[in-house]
């Protein structure tokens, strides 16, 4: 059963944007929890994790690095992407405990409304129990 929940984000650090957002860069750190699922609960292959208004509207992810507390697995991937457009990133396995770097595709890395999704793919697998974090460096292209 497919579902997109939006769970609750425990850790932002928000930073300022000047009044006209221009030449503005700013870094957050997004942390949520993930329990351990199968097909009928939790997170799944089909599923979609969608964090609410992560990236201000205006801006760009130009960096994007993930840890997790326990591994998802291996054959389990996330693909990222912004407000349901094309991944910014490769669909990845989540299995780094330190923080790793992501590869950005700048063409899909713009918000139009702010929520980043992950969309879970694999066989027959579901999330293990951990907390996700999500560390971002934003340009601002505009006013926010």
């Amino acid at each position: 059963m497919a579902i997109t929940s939006t769970p609750t984000v425990t850790n932002v650090k928000p930073a300022a944007i000047t009044a006209t957002g221009l030449n503005s860069i700013q870094t957050k750190k997004v942390t949520f929890a993930v329990p351990t699922s199968t097909s009928s609960d939790g997170y799944y292959t089909g599923d979609t994790i969608s964090l609410r208004n992560v990236v201000p509207v205006g801006c760009a992810v130009t960096g994007l690095w993930y840890k997790v507390t326990t591994t998802q697995g291996a054959t389990l991937t996330f693909a990222a992407n912004l407000d349901g457009q094309t991944a910014f990133v490769a669909a990845t396995s989540l299995t780094a405990t330190v923080p790793t770097a992501l590869t950005v595709v700048p063409a899909n890395s713009f918000a139009t409304t702010g929520n980043i999704n992950l969309v879970l793919a694999g066989t027959t697998v579901g999330c293990t129990a951990a907390a996700i974090t999500l560390y971002m460096t934003l340009a601002a292209f505009g006013p926010v």
